[in-house]
């Protein structure tokens, strides 16, 4: 999904969609906050505490939980990354809703609703 967002960003600015033309400042504001539907891995990294969210494609995303206290604890416990020594399929599996935060030049995923999770297994 973030993948096409992406595409989409490269081909806009490539290709003459209107006579006028936005600045990219102006451009970016058009997509901050835009919805989307994610699927893919999440991590969570308790010295730094902070998520991120891997798409199909491996493209990391930072992670903003708006998913409340519950969600956000269920997640922390159960995709915690080891020190060292781990993979992808370490991570948790998440689907669900939420929105593109712009920050700069970062792309950001604010998680609002998991409509789907799983726990990596554990050996």
């Amino acid at each position: 999904m973030f993948r096409k967002i992406l595409l989409f960003f490269a081909l806009l600015f490539t290709t003459p969609m209107h006579a006028e033309t936005l600045s990219l400042g102006e451009y970016l504001s058009t997509m901050d906050r835009a919805p989307v539907t994610f699927s893919g891995s999440i991590k969570y990294e308790r010295m730094d505490d902070k998520f991120t969210f891997i798409d199909s494609e491996r493209n990391y995303f930072g992670v903003t939980m708006d998913t409340g206290r519950e969600t956000r604890e269920l997640v922390e416990s159960n995709c915690k990354t080891r020190s060292f020594g781990f993979s992808v399929s370490d991570y948790c599996l998440i689907e669900g809703k939420g929105t593109v935060e712009i920050r700069g030049s970062g792309i950001y995923l604010s998680i609002e609703e998991i409509t789907s999770f799983s726990s990596p297994i554990v050996d």
